[in-house]
């Protein structure tokens, strides 16, 4: 029987239309064993969503707090990197999810230009980050090891077009297959038509709806009102609030923080930041149409795909899906699991498919998630823990259909209104203000 490490005590609220509502209620001891379900159900399938490991910072890179800092643990990550590029490595095989070649990528491509103090790129996946994918496919082979017995043939794999991603689930799958498993075949897309992330981009309505919302410091339930991050406002000029990545990342390689920041500090600008970027998806949103429309524009491609996958999965399969917090944050939102928290490096959503051993029209959904138990913001994810108990597949589905866009509902749905009162080009700065996107 497939077993599943918790954490002692987990809860979540999610604020949703102004009402908190309880979520999950959870109590066991931690790190011990618990049975996934009983005799009567078996595991089919399990659909992976997981945030990249640790990097070198991306935002505020010309600043006080990067400048200041060595960043030099990218060597072995930029060789896997080109050999990854040039069709030689032995782990994965970067290929179009169209069929052929792997496209350019333009977001490596831009971030590459960036050249960090000690010799790491902007947004390169470093070696602490390496090392954290590579644990949470041990992770996963713990938990799915005996059930799924996971082989190449078996696995299906899906990463955002950016080396940190492919490189992290290159990680996760040295952690979870034999050392001597054939070369895995990942698929992507152009940056362009990615749906992995939210796509501000190329959606005018969801820029729109970003231009109406106002300042999310203004909220009656700001992480900002309290006392520390008062504080830190003294330190440091809202300005200053995106260097909330630098820090982040300086953090995790161990190196101290500037400006006498304190760890309380670092927690309180994380949760500040969390709470922005959540408000950019809908939560803490009054209006429920609004809310539900922003989700949709965030999450809702996703979301078709992941329904379609429960729906058509195969017989003891795994689906390895390689994203960035902007992946799993709508993700938890949508299956009603956010904890208001920034996904940590490496945050994994695992969503387990079982089937009945009976009864095979009868399948049931759980899902597990181990952010909540990362030891510190900068660290990575810890022990997994159940977010949704295991429930019928109709009803899982029927939670997820309000928020799942096909591709040409989605296009439609990005039409921005006749009402619109500012033009995407005035609303911006909301596409790339907060620290994530």
């Amino acid at each position: 029987m497939m077993r599943v490490r918790v954490s002692q005590r987990v809860s979540a609220q999610l604020f949703l239309s102004g009402v908190a509502t309880s979520l999950v209620s959870h109590s066991q001891q931690q790190c011990t064993e618990t049975p996934v379900a009983d005799g009567e159900w078996e595991l089919r399938h399990v659909s992976a969503y997981f945030r990249h490991g640790a990097r070198a910072p991306i935002y505020g890179v010309s600043h006080e707090g990067v400048t200041d800092c060595v960043w030099s643990a990218c060597a072995s990550c930029a060789a896997a990197s080109r050999a990854v590029e040039a069709d030689a490595d032995r782990v994965v095989r970067l290929q179009s999810r169209d069929g052929g070649r792997a496209p350019e990528s333009v977001v490596d491509a831009k971030q590459r230009r960036l050249l960090l103090p000690g010799g790491c790129r902007s947004g390169e996946l470093t070696e602490l980050g390496e090392r954290q994918a590579r644990e949470l496919g041990s992770q996963l082979r713990g938990l799915y090891g005996d059930a799924l017995a996971p082989r190449p043939e078996r696995l299906s794999a899906r990463t955002t077009n950016v080396a940190r991603c492919v490189l992290s689930l290159r990680g996760v799958l040295q952690g979870l297959l034999r050392a001597d498993a054939p070369v895995v075949p990942v698929d992507t897309v152009h940056a362009s038509r990615e749906w992995l992330t939210v796509a501000s981009g190329r959606c005018a309505r969801l820029r729109q709806l970003w231009g109406e919302l106002g300042d999310p410091f203004d909220s009656p339930r700001s992480a900002t009102k309290t006392a520390v991050y008062a504080s830190l406002q003294a330190k440091i000029a809202r300005a200053g609030v995106p260097l909330k990545d630098a820090m982040i990342a300086r953090a995790s390689l161990g190196a101290p923080l500037p400006w006498d920041l304190s760890d309380e500090e670092l927690r309180a600008l994380d949760l500040a930041a969390a709470e922005e970027v959540a408000m950019l998806i809908g939560v803490g949103v009054i209006d429920r149409a609004t809310q539900i429309e922003l989700l949709r524009l965030c999450a809702g491609r996703l979301v078709h795909e992941l329904r379609s996958e429960l729906v058509d999965a195969g017989p003891r399969t795994l689906r390895l899906v390689s994203g960035h917090d902007t992946t799993v944050k709508p993700l938890l939102v949508a299956l009603d699991a956010y904890d208001h928290r920034w996904p940590p490096f490496c945050a994994c959503v695992s969503i387990e498919l079982y089937q009945h051993k009976d009864d095979a029209t009868k399948r049931a959904v759980r899902v597990l998630y181990n952010g909540l138990t990362a030891p510190s913001v900068a660290g990575s994810a810890g022990d997994f823990y159940v977010v949704r108990d295991l429930g019928p597949l109709d009803d899982f589905l029927e939670l997820l259909e309000p928020i799942a866009l096909s591709p040409a509902d989605f296009e439609c749905a990005c039409t921005p209104r006749d009402t619109m009162d500012n033009p995407p080009e005035q609303t911006a700065a909301a596409t790339t203000g907060g620290s994530s996107f």
